[in-house]
């Protein structure tokens, strides 16, 4: 990986699990604000119970968890840089009683996964923090199976016009 990459990826790492502990705090607050976008990609994705799924710079869990419920049968692996985000996203895990995932601390940029490996991807807001978005995108789709589901784009979402 080029040397400014993993510097980006090493000082967000670091941001992230510094203000963990703050998200553990208003977590519950943030994840009904951003349910709406969250709702949105798990429609578009349309899980079925047996579905390996994949949740990207998933943080504090969403909406990785709730796809968890939907794959009943299936399985969920949540990823992010952050160490410490991810133990909150274990934690509400086991306050929920979900069983049907594991975390990964990985870097989108390079994935750990064999080629063609999940049903289904999903990335709330992970984009605006990759340095290198088109790489990301790559990565995603290796690890996708044939025929797999990524949301689509945030313009195919709908909209409402204020006023």
């Amino acid at each position: 990986m080029d040397t400014q990459l993993e510097q980006i990826r090493e000082q967000q790492k670091a941001t992230w699990n510094k203000f963990s502990p703050g998200w553990r705090k208003w977590d519950d607050f943030t994840m009904n604000w951003l349910k709406p976008m969250g709702d949105e990609i798990i429609q578009a994705l349309q899980i079925q119970p047996t579905d390996t799924v994949l949740d990207i710079a998933a943080g504090t869990g969403e909406p990785g968890l709730t796809i968890a419920g939907l794959a009943s049968r299936g399985k969920v692996v949540i990823t992010d840089l952050a160490e410490g985000m991810l133990e909150v996203a274990c934690d509400k895990a086991r306050q929920k009683g979900i069983s049907n995932f594991e975390t990964v601390v990985c870097d989108v940029s390079e994935l750990p996964f064999d080629d063609a490996t999940f049903d289904a991807v999903s990335c709330r807001f992970g984009f605006m923090f990759f340095p290198d978005m088109l790489l990301a995108a790559t990565e995603m789709r290796r690890v996708l199976k044939p025929g797999a589901k990524l949301p689509p784009p945030c313009g195919a979402y709908p909209t409402k016009t204020c006023g």
